[in-house]
């Protein structure tokens, strides 16, 4: 069975270009798009914290 997936899944020289090409863009957005994400949802949490009166900050545990 994995012979024959093997066989099936060989990329043209055109596409494994295309895929060298891409995926550190891709990765790289990614990871813009998850810092991006900590630095708003941080900065929310910063702001948002005084409208819940706590008495004193409380972990996740």
């Amino acid at each position: 069975m994995v012979s024959a997936m093997a066989n099936r899944s060989t990329m043209s020289p055109r596409r494994a270009r295309f895929v060298r090409n891409w995926t550190g863009r891709l990765v790289a957005f990614g990871e813009f798009i998850d810092g991006y994400d900590l630095l708003v949802i941080g900065a929310a949490v910063l702001f948002l914290k005084p409208s819940f009166h706590s008495p004193r900050p409380r972990s996740g545990s």
